[in-house]
C-alpha cells in the first residue's frame, strides 16, 4: 500500500487496496485507514470501498472524516462504505452530503441512509426543510418504504411549507395506498409548492380515489398545481378525467394546455369522443390541438375525422391533419392528400406529400388512376415525384 518513488505506483497501491477488500481480513484496516489518507484521490477511493467492504466499526470515525474528502468520489465512496457498516452515527454527516453538489456524492449518500432503514426516519425528518435536503431526500424515504409512511403523514401538518411539500413529495415516491387520503387533503393546503407535490404524488400512486380531488385542482389558481393535477389524472387514466382535461386544453398558460394533450393521449380510444366535440370549436387553437392528440391516438375512427380536418380553414390545422395520416397508413385518405398536393402553401402540400408516401404501395394505383385525370400541373409533377420514388424503393 505504500506509495513513493520508484518502488510504487497508483495503480499498484489501488489494485492492493481493493485486493484486501475482497478478502475482508480485519488486520488490513490499519494499513487501510493509513492508505485513506494517501495524496492520490484514487487510493483514497479504494481504501474507502475496502474499508466498507471489512465492514469493522472501528473505521467509522475516519470514514464519516472522508465524506469530507475534496475528491467527490471519494465521498462518494465513503459513504457507501457507511451504507454498508450501517451505523446509525454515520447518519447526521450522510444527511449533510444530501447537499453536497456532485451527483454521485449525494446520490451515494441517500443510498446508504436509505439502507439503514426506520432510525434515519426522524432525523431526515427534521431536515427536509433545508429546501436542497427537501428534494433529496425523497429518494432515502422511497428506500425506507412502509415505515416512513406515518412519519410523512404526520409531517403534512408541519407549520413550515417546504417540510410539508418535501413530505408530500417522498410519499408519492413510497406509493403507499395509505397515503392518499392525507395528499387529498394536502390539494387544498394553503401553499401551492405542497398542493403541486400532493397532484403529483397521488399521480404516482394511481389511486381511483384522488380522481375527483384532482379534476378540481384543475381549476386551481396556480400554474404548476393544474399541470400536475392533469399529468396526474393522466397516470390514472379513469374515463371521467376526459371531459375535464378536454376543458383544460383552453386553459389561458402553454405549459397546462401542454400537459392536458399529453394526459389525454393516454387514454386512448375513450378520449375520441369528447375530443371530437371540441372539432368545431371557433377557437382554432382548440381545433389544431384535438388534431395533434387524435394524431396520436392510433384508432382508426381518427382517420375519417383527420381527412375532415383537410378541408380547415385555418393552414395550421390543414397542416396538422395532412402530417398526422401519414401514420395512420389508411388509403381512404389518399384521394384527399392528393387534393392537398396542390395547396398554395407549401408546407402544407409537402405533408401531403410525405404522408403519401408513408402510406406507401397501397396508395400506388389510386395515384397513377388521378395522374391520368389530373389536370393541374403542379400536382401532376408532385404526383410523378410521389409515384417515382414509391417504385425507386
Amino acid at each position: 500500500l505504500e506509495v513513493g518513488g520508484a518502488l510504487g505506483s497508483v495503480m499498484v497501491s489501488r489494485a492492493a487496496a481493493e485486493a484486501l477488500g475482497k478478502i475482508k481480513d480485519t488486520r488490513a484496516v490499519e494499513p487501510l485507514l493509513k492508505t485513506l489518507r494517501a495524496e492520490h484521490p484514487w487510493i483514497r477511493q479504494a481504501a474507502a470501498e475496502a474499508l466498507g467492504e471489512i465492514g469493522d466499526k472501528k473505521t467509522l470515525d475516519s470514514l464519516i472524516n472522508a465524506v469530507n474528502d475534496e475528491n467527490g468520489w471519494v465521498r462518494s465512496t465513503a459513504a457507501e462504505a457507511l451504507g454498508k457498516i450501517g451505523d446509525t452515527k454515520a447518519i447526521e454527516p450522510l444527511i449533510k452530503l444530501l447537499l453536497d453538489k456532485q451527483i454521485s456524492a449525494y446520490s451515494a449518500a441517500a443510498e446508504a441512509l436509505g439502507k439503514m432503514g426506520e432510525a434515519v426516519i426522524e432525523p431526515l425528518i427534521r431536515e427536509i426543510g433545508d429546501e436542497k435536503i427537501g428534494w433529496r431526500a425523497p429518494e432515502v424515504f422511497a428506500i425506507i418504504g412502509k415505515p416512513a409512511v406515518q412519519p410523512l403523514i404526520g409531517a403534512l401538518v408541519n407549520p413550515d411549507s417546504k417540510v410539508r411539500a418535501a413530505a408530500a413529495r417522498a410519499l408519492g415516491k413510497i406509493k403507499d395506498a395509505d397515503a392518499v387520503e392525507p395528499l387529498i387533503k394536502a390539494l387544498k393546503d394553503h401553499h401551492p409548492t405542497v398542493r403541486w407535490a400532493a397532484a403529483e404524488g397521488l399521480g404516482k400512486i394511481r389511486d381511483a380515489r384522488a380522481v375527483e380531488p384532482l379534476i378540481e385542482a384543475l381549476a386551481d389558481t396556480d400554474i404548476l398545481v393544474r399541470s400536475a393535477s392533469a399529468e396526474s389524472l393522466g397516470k390514472i387514466g379513469d374515463a371521467k378525467s376526459v371531459e375535464p382535461l378536454v376543458k383544460m386544453l383552453k386553459d389561458p398558460v402553454k405549459y397546462v394546455r401542454d400537459d392536458a394533450q399529453a394526459a389525454l393521449r393516454m387514454f386512448g380510444e375513450q378520449a375520441i369522443g369528447p375530443l371530437t366535440k371540441e372539432f368545431h370549436s371557433s377557437d382554432a387553437c382548440v381545433r389544431q390541438t384535438v388534431i395533434w392528440i387524435l394524431g396520436r391516438i392510433r384508432d382508426a375512427k381518427v382517420v375519417e375525422l383527420l381527412i375532415h380536418a383537410l378541408s380547415d380553414e385555418d393552414e395550421k390545422i390543414r397542416y396538422a391533419a395532412a402530417y398526422m395520416l401519414g401514420d395512420f397508413r389508411d388509403v381512404r385518405a389518399v384521394p384527399y392528400l392528393i387534393k392537398a398536393l396542390g395547396d398554395e402553401q407549401e408546407y402544407y402540400a409537402k405533408a401531403a406529400a410525405t404522408s403519401l408516401l408513408q402510406i406507401g404501395k397501397p396508395a400506388l394505383e389510386l395515384l397513377k388512376s388521378a395522374l391520368e385525370k389530373e389536370t393541374n400541373q403542379k400536382i401532376r409533377d408532385r404526383i410523378e415525384e410521389i409515384v417515382k420514388a414509391m417504385t425507386e424503393e
